[in-house]
């Protein structure tokens, strides 16, 4: 019962987390295009990190959404490590 509901409270967590992934990413794409000066592609897009990117409002964004998933990420990896203790016993 305890590992149920271990496993429901992760579940639910992930859950949380695909709405803060799904805008890093986008919000990623969104810098790669604007680095690109809005000339999208279907093909890989290669951008450097340089000063002139850097200061671009779609950069800002890009931190601002790894902020917040990397918090999501962290939480979730302690929340992982005893049922990894467990599993490793077993």
């Amino acid at each position: 019962m305890r590992l149920e509901m271990f496993v429901q409270t992760l579940e639910e967590a992930i859950r949380d987390m695909q709405v803060h992934a799904k805008s890093f990413f986008v919000s990623l794409q969104a810098f790669v295009k604007d680095a690109h000066n809005g000339r999208g592609s279907e093909y890989t897009a290669f951008v450097r990190v340089m000063p002139q990117n850097r200061q671009r409002a779609s950069f800002d964004e890009v931190g601002s959404h790894w902020t917040n998933l990397q918090e999501y990420l962290e939480v979730l990896s302690q929340k992982i490590e005893p049922l990894q203790k467990v599993a490793i016993e077993i």
